[in-house]
């Protein structure tokens, strides 16, 4: 079920991109550089140690305690035109205490510009690398569907995701 809703998904971008409008002159973005700062909470990091935490304390272990932290995501974005942007996010997390989790991540977004670009829904993909002092492991976050409010500061909110920047983010940003 999973694997037809992604091929679905992977249709109807690609019928977007063949169905887009030539770019003219009318079309470069004004602004292509944004830089937003976020607040996520339910992790994957969190999930996982929550997870765990359940797991030793319904073994009769010691469990360590949880934070829950939620992560903060530092993004820099570059518009490749109307409906197309990449770049970069660093995000931080702290699910258990002392241990601290850092994650670099390249960043494709699909934006569904209106006419007159104050509401910005888009699509959301960032694979990365997630670090901490013991070493890294991949990570992924995808957001299925979010939201931008705004032009020159927009507000993000991302409400159906999963990955490390969490299953709900808000954030603010800066274009220029």
């Amino acid at each position: 079920m999973k694997i037809k809703t992604l091929m679905c998904a992977l249709v109807l971008v690609f019928a977007t991109f063949t169905h887009a409008t030539p770019q003219d002159s009318s079309s470069v973005v004004e602004k292509p550089h944004s830089v937003s700062v976020s607040y996520g909470i339910l992790t994957i990091s969190d999930l996982a140690s929550a997870m765990t935490w359940f797991l030793s304390a319904f073994y009769g272990g010691d469990p360590d305690p949880i934070y829950m932290f939620g992560s903060v995501s530092i993004d820099y974005g570059y518009r490749l035109g109307k409906m197309l942007e990449t770049g970069l996010m660093f995000n931080f997390a702290m699910p258990f205490k002392d241990v601290r989790l850092y994650t670099v991540m390249p960043r494709f977004k699909l934006n569904f510009r209106g006419k007159k670009g104050f509401i910005n829904p888009f699509m959301e993909l960032d694979a990365g690398v997630m670090f901490n002092s013991r070493g890294a492991v991949p990570m992924l976050h995808w957001t299925i569907f979010g939201v931008e409010l705004g032009e020159d500061y927009p507000v993000t909110l991302g409400i159906l995701g999963e990955g490390q920047r969490g299953a709900v983010y808000l954030g603010v940003g800066r274009r220029f």
